[in-house]
């Protein structure tokens, strides 16, 4: 990674067991990377909220392989998006590398 500049702040994305923001709901620290199938969470995410200055992937398998989608907004249900993989998430990572609108600080 060249030339990024990472938020400090206290996570970059959400993600939801159910549609709506309902369900249980895990928090992701930026520049993370999860492997979801050895946590309660493996093909169970069906809804995100990425902050502004994020990135979130979802990837198909636990090795971050097969890239889902990309999300850099909140999306409330995953059945109602282009493509529906709801439930289908195997690990995910997140990503901050803009600053927010709040002046939150940034790493060089």
């Amino acid at each position: 990674v060249t030339n990024y500049h990472f938020l400090i702040s206290d996570w970059c994305a959400k993600y939801y067991q159910h549609r709506d923001f309902k369900g249980w709901g895990k928090v992701i620290g930026e520049t993370n990377w999860i492997d979801l199938t050895n946590k309660n969470g493996n093909d169970q995410t069906s809804s995100v909220r990425v902050r502004p200055g994020c990135t979130l992937k979802l990837f198909k398998h636990f090795n971050y392989d097969w890239l889902l989608r990309s999300f850099t907004h909140d999306v409330n249900a995953f059945t109602a998006y282009n493509g529906n993989f709801n439930d289908q998430a195997s690990s995910l990572s997140a990503l901050a590398i803009e600053r927010m609108s709040n002046g939150s600080k940034l790493l060089p």
